[in-house]
């Protein structure tokens, strides 16, 4: 607690020091002159609570020191108290009250009267500082909610009247605060929503809620009607309300809400158009690829065997095509389930490699297959999607590769226990892929270069499901590559250690 200011002010030199000796106290900053001009210096550069000032001074009296305190706005709520050795008559008594001071101290003076009266007038002193201090707040309240954004008011909960608004109301809602005043808050509302409003309120003085979030909508000046959010809470007898326009964050959420389920209905009806596509083409190809194994058995000439051999190639393609988009489809809506078993790893790898081979010969470039001799043989793993991986990175690979050499090589990253952490590089000296493409070529449907599609073939999916499946896996892939030198392909993952098959 910060010691209270007071200033004595006497002619002479000894009262001083008795009156000072008399409050020597740490709850007390005594200041003290002989000069009233002196006086009215220290009362203007400190924060004095009360003053003792003796009438008789011969620079100036008492009662004129008092007066000029008074007058000054910075020093008019000092108490003072005067200290007299003149009569104690009413005329005199009346005087010093009617120039401001609070109370008298006769001399010669008495210990005892002279500390209860300091006490009183301390403790008073003390009250009114915290009074200053509680009105600093409520004007600081006041001008914040005078300011504030929002709707700011106060209902008696007895009727439900507002005693109170801010200015905030009429820029929401348009409606005249002071026109507001003594009207009930349940008619703001609009009509569907009064009843259920008025429960909400009364849920508030039942429980004697401190706070409450809840949204309803609000009627403007204008009839249209806005979502407000509004936080209550309840005290004597009075429900303090700040309510905030959240129309702009409705009107948004309702659009999430409707783009949400136009987006669950187009997956819906794009889910449901892919099954059927699955259906309706795989069945005619299917039926086109059994003729042409059966005229090819049949005698044929070179021209009607390059054609069928054309057809076959363009159905494979289109199968492909199809299985391709499928396969994109159900990893997109979450149906693509990733099922380990224990497999032989070195026979998996190999059955792919022996697989392309005869596609790299084909080419006339040279094939590699490197397994360290750490790497487990046997682990537990999804073969299917591993093969599809290997198979799709492996082909982009031999397709974009003229001359030079494709090289599959697996090793071990990382052992721990049972879980080893393998990596799968395809390494290729093929035609490369420029640097501001290589993170587009993930993406559905895109290829390194526009015209690819139209030299190589291919859809621009392959490398998508490449990527979709081994995150699907919990694994990494990455690339590095040059224009004209070729491209390294990587995937890691962990696996876990099997015993032989």
């Amino acid at each position: 607690m910060s010691p209270v200011n007071i200033l004595i002010v006497d002619d002479r030199e000894e009262n001083l020091i008795a009156l000072e000796a008399l409050l020597d106290r740490t709850d007390i900053h005594i200041y003290s002159t002989t000069s009233p001009n002196e006086a009215l210096k220290i009362a203007w550069e400190n924060p004095i609570s009360i003053a003792l000032i003796d009438v008789q001074m011969p620079e100036m009296d008492g009662f004129e020191l008092v007066e000029m305190l008074k007058s000054n706005p910075r020093t008019k709520d000092i108490m003072v108290i005067f200290v007299t050795a003149i009569s104690k008559e009413a005329k005199y008594a009346v005087k010093g009250l009617g120039t401001g001071a609070v109370d008298y101290l006769y001399k010669p003076l008495d210990p005892y009267i002279t500390s209860a009266k300091v006490d009183s007038f301390i403790q008073l002193a003390r009250y009114q500082a915290e009074i200053r201090q509680k009105n600093d707040e409520l004007q600081n309240f006041a001008l914040v909610v005078k300011n504030s954004a929002d709707i700011i008011c106060a209902i008696d909960a007895q009727n439900f009247s507002i005693q109170s608004i801010n200015p905030s109301v009429e820029k929401i809602l348009g409606f005249n605060p002071e026109l507001l005043k003594g009207k009930s808050i349940i008619d703001m509302v609009i009509q569907p929503d009064q009843a259920a409003f008025r429960k909400k309120l009364g849920e508030i003085i039942k429980e004697n809620l401190t706070f409450m979030v809840f949204e309803f909508q609000f009627n403007t000046f204008d009839k249209r009607a806005i979502w407000a959010e509004c936080r209550a809470s309840y005290r004597n007898k009075v429900i303090f309300l700040n309510i905030s326009d959240v129309s702009p964050a409705k009107s948004y959420q309702e659009q999430l809400i409707k783009s949400k389920e136009a987006a669950e209905y187009s997956k819906k009806v794009k889910e449901t158009f892919l099954a059927n596509m699955s259906h309706e083409l795989r069945t005619p190809i299917s039926g086109i690829l059994g003729l042409v194994n059966l005229f090819k058995k049949t005698e044929l000439t070179d021209q009607q065997s390059h054609m069928l051999n054309l057809l076959d190639t363009s159905s494979q393609s289109l199968l492909g095509v199809i299985n391709d988009v499928l396969d994109i489809s159900k990893i997109e809506a979450g149906k693509f389930n990733i099922v380990r078993s224990p497999n032989n790893l070195y026979d998996l790898v190999n059955a792919v490699y022996n697989l392309l081979k005869f596609k790299a010969d084909k080419k006339g470039i040279e094939f590699f297959l490197q397994i360290d001799t750490d790497v487990p043989k046997y682990v537990v793993v999804d073969s299917l999607r591993l093969n599809q991986i290997l198979m799709n990175l492996l082909s982009n690979a031999i397709n974009f590769t003229d001359r030079g050499h494709v090289k599959l090589t697996l090793s071990t990253v990382k052992s721990n226990k049972d879980r080893v952490r393998l990596k799968f590089s395809i390494e290729d000296t093929g035609i490369g892929i420029a640097s501001d493409k290589l993170s587009t070529i993930f993406d559905s449907f895109q290829q390194a270069e526009d015209d690819t599609s139209n030299k190589y073939g291919g859809t621009g999916l392959g490398l998508t499901i490449v990527q979709k499946l081994v995150e699907l896996k919990g694994g990494e892939l990455s690339v590095s590559s040059q224009i004209g030198k070729g491209s390294v392909f990587s995937f890691t993952n962990w696996f876990t250690v099997a015993e032989k098959t």
